[in-house]
């Protein structure tokens, strides 16, 4: 029985293969319920002892493609995508305040506070509908790593230490609200925290509805990374400012990467990018 066998996580540490974690990643992913079923069974005929996640989630991601499922695909990948991104030299809160932007936020990024007690620089300052958040961004490029109560401990300090210097000083505005927003799971006690507190919590998967995976698939903002790019490329488009698909499509019309993407390649990219952007 599958049930059975030991795979290797990227942690290096081993767990039982579970099916049922891999069927909520193809719904995630919006495959097909029929594609869904016959994923699972290709997958269960070739799981084997000591084979590592990554490994298995190469396998669906190639079985999708190979059945006409290149945009299920991308959408099974992109949390790896985005964690690529950081490899690719681009900030994870750069396309986090894209992200907000495409949602009517209006966004400063790394700008330096006063607090009452320090001098805090925040991932984010956002703007909408007369709020003010306060966004603390934590990025993660392996799979496995979860943002634990830590983080959501010194996101709520640095708040509260800038909400006390508006009493004592000038402030552009007052900040409304805390944002944690990170790209991997998040602990149980980092829910519970933010959720006492009022301070709103962004994981991949959390919370059901608004999660960074829907947020991303809403926006179209697909980054470059999810795209059949080489590391080099990936860095040399991000270099000049190319960060997601639709200013790949952009850089296309301008002729700005033809010493980066060849003719040829340019072809299927620009259909990767309009499947992607036509959803």
């Amino acid at each position: 029985m599958n049930d059975s066998i030991k795979v290797v996580k990227a942690s290096g540490l081993t767990e039982n293969y579970d099916e049922k974690k891999l069927s909520f990643s193809l719904h995630q992913a919006r495959v097909p319920i029929a594609m869904v079923n016959q994923t699972l069974s290709y997958i269960s005929s070739r799981v084997k002892d000591s084979l590592t996640t990554q490994e298995i989630h190469e396998l669906v991601k190639i079985y999708l493609e190979q059945n006409g499922l290149g945009l299920e695909a991308i959408n099974y990948d992109l949390k790896r995508a985005v964690m690529r991104l950081g490899p690719s030299g681009f900030p994870f809160e750069k396309y986090i305040a894209r992200i907000l932007n495409q949602n009517g936020f209006q966004t400063e990024v790394g700008v330096v506070v006063s607090g009452r007690c320090v001098n805090h620089e925040v991932d984010i300052d956002a703007q909408k509908e007369n709020q003010h958040y306060l966004i603390e961004c934590k990025f993660h490029n392996t799979p496995g790593n979860k943002t634990d109560v830590q983080v959501a401990l010194y996101t709520y300090a640095r708040f509260l230490d800038i909400r006390a210097a508006i009493t004592e000083q000038v402030h552009h505005a007052q900040f409304h609200q805390a944002w944690l927003i990170t790209n991997t799971k998040v602990t149980k006690d980092a829910v519970d925290y933010a959720k006492c507190l009022n301070m709103h919590l962004v994981s991949w998967t959390y919370p059901h509805q608004g999660n960074l995976r829907e947020m991303i698939i809403s926006s179209g903002l697909y980054p470059i990374t999810s795209l059949d790019l080489s590391l080099p490329q990936q860095q040399s488009l991000t270099t000049r400012g190319i960060v997601v698909c639709q200013d790949l499509l952009d850089a296309f019309k301008q002729e700005r990467v033809s010493d980066i993407i060849s003719q040829e390649q340019e072809k299927w990219l620009l259909n990767q990018c309009q499947k992607l952007l036509s959803v």
